[in-house]
């Protein structure tokens, strides 16, 4: 293991320069019905729209970036745009309203469905070939505060997760947090069977509003209200295997916390404050706070490119996204979109022919790309963040592999 350590760091260092190939941003905007499409490099142009329902809330894009799916709160549907004609080619009816994710071979769709207060919640999976609902798997009530209810896959294990609150009539999650605390529903994405349901007994906390889940140390990061041993603020990261919070993060909150995404390699959790109107930077080895970049307009959700170079967050009340640049830890540039940002997804434009170490298919490789694949290699990043480090597909990325990544870095992917 030290020596292939040895190697790979000597992979790394035969870098020179970056180079960046933009992806698209999907942004789902509540307050006029559409999806932005939003292209960061394109910086004379502005984002084109497209028209998807009365209240699209939540949005994904499939593993291979050739879809994304909107889902719309009030008519309980999901849009279906073709990345790349940028146009809705079906809507799938009675599909859920809350959350959305694909499977890893992008066959299968899974989104939250509920009403109100107190009536049933379930989980929707549904055919993206047909298109039609396979099985509606319950989840029991939706709680007070359930307002986001938000779905992640579990792609090396097969599992779906999604976390609510529990619904007791005779103790009720109250604004006080008195009588909350969050279920987790583990799903098996093979059978669309309920596996278990279990509450987070070592935690007060309610109001969930999003949910992140890093593969490699089977952790959820949920984004609620926390209230424990005297703290506020903050948000819990829960064990997938001990169904109990093993900390709350970071660990000197200074706030309470809306959208929330992990870097790809693992090591940094990215999450909206909601007081300071900020993107906060959580290192997750430390659990501490590392950085944080002022933004207003109210900022929400978060997504991350695949390389973890780049977050893009949404800002709800300017009607923006902010591109924030990672390795150089400052906002590249903001971009105008439709009224009511509230969540986006990033998927690729087109994809060429992808070679070793090409994760986002466009052609070309990165020093992010190739940084991933190192985490890959050393166990710190899972094998699905990207299958193209691992050509012989033995479900290890290996020093050879990886230098067959570098020189792609080095010279034209492409040819």
């Amino acid at each position: 293991m030290r020596a292939q350590r040895a190697a790979l760091t000597l992979v790394v260092c035969l870098l020179c320069a970056s180079a960046w190939a933009a992806p698209l941003v999907f942004v789902a905007n509540s307050g006029d019905g559409t999806v932005s499409v939003v292209d960061p490099a394109a910086t004379e142009s502005l984002p084109s729209s497209i028209r998807v329902g009365d209240s699209p809330f939540r949005i994904a894009s499939d593993p291979m970036d050739s879809t994304v799916y909107v889902t719309d709160r009030i008519a309980h549907t999901i849009s279906v745009i073709d990345v790349a004609s940028n146009s809705v080619v079906d809507t799938i009816g009675a599909a859920g309203n809350f959350g959305v994710a694909v499977s890893s071979d992008g066959s299968t769709l899974y989104a939250v469905d509920a009403g109100a207060r107190f009536e049933p919640v379930s989980l929707v999976v549904t055919s993206t070939t047909s298109r039609r609902v396979l099985t509606k798997v319950p989840l029991g009530l939706r709680g007070v505060g359930d307002d986001q209810l938000s779905v992640v896959v579990d792609h090396e294990r097969g599992f779906v997760y999604v976390v609510t609150t529990v619904v007791s009539e005779r103790f009720p999650c109250r604004a006080d947090l008195t009588g909350c605390q969050l279920i987790v529903h583990q799903v098996d994405a093979r059978t669309h069977e309920l596996v278990i349901s279990r509450e987070v007994i070592n935690l007060v906390a309610g109001f969930p509003s999003s949910v992140a889940f890093y593969p490699m140390s089977q952790k959820l990061y949920v984004t609620a209200s926390v209230a424990r041993f005297g703290v506020s603020g903050g948000f819990p990261e829960i064990s997938t295997e001990t169904f109990r919070a093993t900390r709350i993060v970071p660990k000197d909150p200074q706030d309470e916390f809306f959208g929330v995404a992990v870097a790809p390699a693992g090591d940094r959790l990215y999450a909206t404050a909601i007081a300071r109107q900020s993107l906060a930077m959580i290192d997750t080895a430390l659990g501490s706070e590392v950085g944080i970049v002022g933004l207003g307009g109210a900022p929400e959700g978060v997504a991350i490119d695949r390389c973890g170079r780049r977050v893009y967050v949404t800002k709800y009340l300017t009607n923006e996204i902010a591109v924030f640049d990672s390795e150089l830890g400052m906002i590249e540039r903001t971009v105008p979109v439709g009224v009511g940002p509230v969540s986006l997804c990033v998927a690729n434009s087109s994809h060429g022919t992808a070679c070793e170490g090409d994760c986002d298919e466009d052609g070309g490789v990165s020093t992010g790309e190739i940084a991933l694949g190192v985490n890959i290699a050393l166990g710190r990043a899972p094998i699905s963040s990207c299958r193209n480090c691992d050509p012989d597909h033995d479900g290890q990325v290996e020093v050879a592999e990886m230098v067959m990544a570098v020189r792609n870095r080095l010279s034209d992917c492409a040819k």
